[in-house]
């Protein structure tokens, strides 16, 4: 386990899905998970806890569009630089909450055209591996009624459908660049359970995976 767990240090775990669908969740529990198997990690969300996502955080309610998505982007492209960079460099491996594919989902409840969304998030730092959560939209939807939304998109009435069928696409895009994608259907799983199998498919991660991206 010792090399192992050597081996593994530097990886970016992107954790990915439909808002209410248990990524805040997985992403704390995996955490602990790796942290009890050896591994130093670093826990991330986007958007960031920077000067960038503040602004993007307390946009959200009043900016739409390309220029939303314009600053989410430079919230992930600056996070890449100045807080994961870093840390895959000093060895750490790290969860973030949210990633690409969400780069290449949300905006698109404002109309914006996925091929836009696309272009100004793949050149981001690569994610070594992305667990994408997905459910029945109205499984999904019930935990997001019971948690409470969290930003306007939220409210929308068919949000959680069309979340949940955007983020399938969005995978299938980021597969078709040869990104390592990982799909847990969260309808019947509680969340240790759910945590298990991410822990599990970290821990599968091929050991020539980091020399390779």
């Amino acid at each position: 386990m010792t090399a192992l767990i050597s081996r593994r240090a530097g990886l970016l775990i992107a954790v990915d899905g439909p808002s209410g669908v248990g990524k805040s969740t997985l992403c704390a529990n995996l955490s602990t998970l790796l942290r009890t198997a050896g591994l130093d990690v670093h826990q991330a969300t986007q958007p960031s806890t920077g000067p960038i996502g503040a602004l993007a955080r307390e946009l959200t309610q009043t900016v739409a569009g390309h220029a939303l998505a314009c600053l989410y982007a430079a919230d992930r492209y600056h996070q890449a630089t100045t807080e994961i960079a870093p840390r895959l460099a000093a060895g750490q491996m790290v969860v973030t909450d949210r990633y690409t594919a969400s780069g290449m989902v949300m905006q698109r409840h404002d109309g914006v055209d996925v091929a836009f969304l696309d272009t100004i998030n793949t050149p981001v730092l690569e994610a070594d591996l992305t667990i994408l959560l997905t459910g029945a939209p109205d499984v999904v939807r019930a935990r997001l009624t019971e948690r409470g939304a969290h930003n306007r998109y939220q409210d929308q009435p068919d949000a959680t459908a069309n979340e949940v069928a955007y983020f399938l696409e969005a995978a299938d895009r980021l597969a078709q660049t040869n990104a390592r994608i990982e799909r847990i259907d969260t309808t019947d799983l509680d969340a240790a359970t759910v945590a298990e199998r991410a822990a599990a498919i970290v821990l599968e991660v091929p050991l020539d995976l980091k020399e390779a991206s």
